[in-house]
C-alpha cells in the first residue's frame, strides 16, 4: 500500500484543481445502510467526492444532446484513477458506486458526513457555498486510516452549528419559489417531511413555460454562498437534463403529477 504522507495530499491537491473540491468519508457503522451486494468486512465506508461552485464545470465540456453525461463521464474517470492509484493497492475490493451502481440515499450520507446541513430547498446547504455544491462521485472501500486524517483534516466536517437556514429571517427562497413547494425547516433544523411538497415542485416544473424550466428560483434567491453559484450555461444543462428525465417518468406515470 502507498505510504499516506505528501503524496496523498498531493493527490488531494491534484483532485481539488480538477474541481473535486471537497472530500468526505464515511464509515459504515455511522451511515445509512449500505445497499446489498457490496463488501461488508469492517473498515468499509463511503468516499464521497464533492464540487463546489461550477470549479467542477468549468472544467467539463458540456453541451446538451450528448449520448452520456459528461459530468458524470469526468466524474468516474477521475474516481477511477484515485481508486487505482491509491485506494485499490490496499483494498482490492474497492469499487465506485456511483455514478452508476446501487441506489444511494446521497442526502443521507452526506448528513452522516458533516457536510451540509438540511434546507427548504432539500438539496442542502453550507455556510460557505450554500447549496452549491453536488456529489460527484463515490467510493466503497475500506481507507488507510492515514489517508482518512489526510481527508479530515484537508476538509473537516461541519460541527454542531444549526443549518444558517435556520437564522434567516427574511426566507427569500420560500418566497421566490413559485410552485409554493418549500416551507421553513422543523424546529430541530431538519426538513419537515409534511411541509411543502416535492409533487408541488414536479407539477409546476412541467408546466408549459414554467420559469422552474431552465433553473429554480427559490436555489437562487439563497443569499448563503452566492459567490459559488453556478454560471448560466451550467444551471441551464443540469437543469434541463432534470427536467427531461421528469417529462419522461411522467410519459412513464401518467396517472401522477399533472402539470
Amino acid at each position: 500500500m502507498p505510504t499516506c504522507s505528501r503524496g496523498f495530499d498531493d493527490a488531494l491537491e491534484d483532485l481539488a484543481r480538477e474541481g473535486l473540491n471537497w472530500l468526505a468519508y464515511v464509515p459504515a457503522s455511522q451511515g445509512p445502510k449500505p445497499p446489498p451486494g457490496l463488501p461488508a468486512s469492517e473498515g468499509r465506508g463511503l468516499l464521497l467526492l464533492l464540487s463546489f461552485g461550477s470549479s467542477f464545470g468549468r472544467r467539463t465540456g458540456f453541451e446538451e444532446g450528448s449520448e452520456t453525461d459528461p459530468f458524470d463521464r469526468r466524474s468516474a474517470e477521475l474516481a477511477e484513477s484515485l481508486l487505482d492509484d491509491w485506494l485499490r493497492p490496499g483494498d482490492p475490493e474497492a469499487r465506485r458506486v456511483y455514478p452508476g451502481g446501487p441506489a444511494l440515499d446521497l442526502r443521507a450520507w452526506l448528513a452522516a458526513g458533516g457536510v451540509q446541513h438540511d434546507a427548504p430547498i432539500r438539496t442542502g446547504i453550507r455556510p460557505d457555498s450554500g447549496p452549491w455544491l453536488a456529489v460527484r462521485a463515490a467510493l466503497w472501500t475500506a481507507i488507510d486510516p492515514g489517508y482518512r486524517q489526510a481527508i479530515a483534516r484537508r476538509y473537516p466536517p461541519l460541527g454542531s452549528e444549526a443549518s444558517p437556514c435556520v437564522a434567516c429571517q427574511r426566507m427569500p427562497c420560500i418566497d421566490a419559489c413559485p410552485g409554493g413547494a418549500l416551507a421553513p425547516l422543523a424546529p430541530n433544523g431538519e426538513v419537515d417531511p409534511q411541509a411543502g411538497g416535492l409533487d408541488s415542485c414536479i407539477r409546476y416544473r412541467l408546466r408549459p413555460d414554467s420559469p422552474c424550466a431552465e433553473r429554480c428560483p427559490a436555489r437562487l434567491a439563497c443569499p448563503i454562498g452566492s459567490s459559488f453559484r453556478y454560471d448560466d450555461a451550467q444551471l441551464r444543462y443540469h437543469y434541463r437534463v432534470s427536467l427531461r428525465a421528469l417529462q419522461a417518468w411522467r410519459a412513464e406515470h401518467p396517472e401522477t403529477a399533472q402539470p
